[in-house]
């Protein structure tokens, strides 16, 4: 049987408090500026509570309160975004969506996932709609056997990863009844100051007729061994699962791309998703709340390269990400230009010049910490059956795996599941 998810309800959840009046225009820095306008999500699947203390059918309503009480804290969220410039703090609120998933039981999904019938699971309209957009948008779905997933979906304008994660765990510590909520810190504007981008464009599609979404796991020991493999002494001896899993992909993607009949590329680039936080002097907390990730473009020119060289061009563009490179970006036109080369980027990849990927590590936000109230999640995910070229990777429950999800075009998808170097370190079988 197949998917079945059938909305029930839906209510507007706003800020216990009212948002004050000299805080109702937020600014958005230079970093917001640039992020595309986009929606991200995840799922957060949950199992059958069996907490007498918190019953089934009270879940929703726990969730409900303590989303108001949040929002009084993360009030930007309840807002609205028009014009590239603001957030109009206007506490219209939030989208809560309540619906009924038959057809396939939770156990199901979890040992076989489908993107297609996941997307199902998360709310995603009030992010296309013309006119002033939504920033979050929540859909709690309730399976037949009495397991809950979660699908959060928030305005990549106004929140990166870090703060997707900080926002997710704050929601739930109120949920909990924690009595010290950490406090995000908002407004550093001042950090990247907002300028005119009335010239901003966000990136174009390819001409591609269809985009496949999959998961790739790689468990403990798949990962001890790729990094073995992808360790050399002239480039990396050491390397982190995250760089030995994006250059493994990225070598596959490449190989598959390059074996489609026409291809005449011989660039191919890897955007990678760098958090600033820990780069700065003097260092941004975690609580800092908004967009301070940017991409930075690692390259090669080589036919076929090797496992080992890939994981160089990883490591060695992350390297140049200090903070000298922090300031010349927060300096004259120093983000512009960057965000300038990677639309150039992007033309010359849409005309066939080149291949280009985006790499996304959420590893390492401590997402599964997500306890409502009724224990943490059996699994989290995240689907994107819309952009191409995509590699996110996410941490697995046991924090030492590692689960990818890749978009590619149909064709190409074809040819990277089966290549056999991948298949020798991943399974398509969700950890437990």
């Amino acid at each position: 049987m197949t998917l079945d998810v059938k909305v029930l309800s839906q209510e507007t959840i706003k800020p216990s408090s009212p948002t004050p009046n000299h805080l109702r225009n937020f600014t958005l820095s230079l970093v917001d500026q640039y992020a595309p306008p986009a929606a991200v999500s995840l799922i957060l699947f949950y199992p059958a509570n069996n907490n007498a203390s918190v019953k089934n059918d009270e879940r929703s309503h726990r969730l409900k309160g303590s989303l108001s009480e949040i929002l009084t804290h993360f009030y930007p969220l309840a807002g609205t975004i028009d014009n590239n410039q603001f957030i109009e703090c206007n506490d219209e609120g939030v989208n809560f969506f309540e619906a009924r998933v038959t057809g396939r039981q939770l156990s199901q999904i979890l040992n076989h996932p489908i993107p297609e019938e996941l997307d199902q699971l998360v709310h995603r309209n009030d992010f296309y709609r013309e006119g002033p957009r939504a920033l979050l948008s929540i859909q709690a779905n309730i399976f037949d056997c009495g397991g809950m997933a979660l699908g959060v979906c928030i305005s990549h304008k106004a929140a990166d990863a870090s703060s997707f994660g900080l926002f997710l765990n704050n929601w739930a510590a109120v949920a909990r009844g924690d009595s010290e909520i950490p406090q995000p810190k908002l407004g550093q504007t001042s950090l990247f100051p907002p300028k005119d981008v009335s010239s901003y464009v966000p990136f174009g599609a390819s001409p591609i007729q269809k985009v496949v979404n999959k998961f790739f796991v790689f468990n403990a020991g798949n990962i001890a061994s790729l990094k073995a493999k992808a360790s050399h002494k002239s480039y990396v001896e050491h390397p982190t699962r995250v760089e030995a899993v994006s250059a493994l992909i990225w070598r596959c993607a490449l190989n598959a791309s390059r074996t489609r009949p026409g291809s005449v590329k011989s660039v191919s680039v890897a955007a990678l998703a760098m958090n600033l936080r820990g780069k700065m002097v003097p260092a941004l907390s975690n609580l800092s709340f908004g967009n301070f990730m940017i991409g930075v473009m690692a390259t090669t020119t080589e036919s076929a390269p090797e496992l080992h060289c890939l994981v160089g061009e990883l490591r060695e563009t992350k390297m140049k990400v200090d903070d000298d490179y922090v300031r010349k970006l927060q300096v004259d036109d120093g983000l512009a230009l960057l965000w300038n080369s990677l639309v150039d980027l992007n033309v010359r990849h849409i005309k066939g010049e080149l291949e280009l990927y985006t790499i996304s590590s959420w590893c390492g936000f401590s997402f599964y910490e997500a306890d409502f109230g009724w224990g943490k999640p059996m699994w989290i995910t995240s689907v994107n059956l819309v952009t191409p070229n995509i590699f996110m990777l996410m941490d697995s429950k046991c924090g030492i795996g590692v689960e990818a999800s890749v978009t590619l075009d149909e064709e190409v998808m074809a040819r990277f599941e089966c290549d056999p170097e991948l298949i020798a370190f991943t399974s398509t079988t969700k950890l437990p």
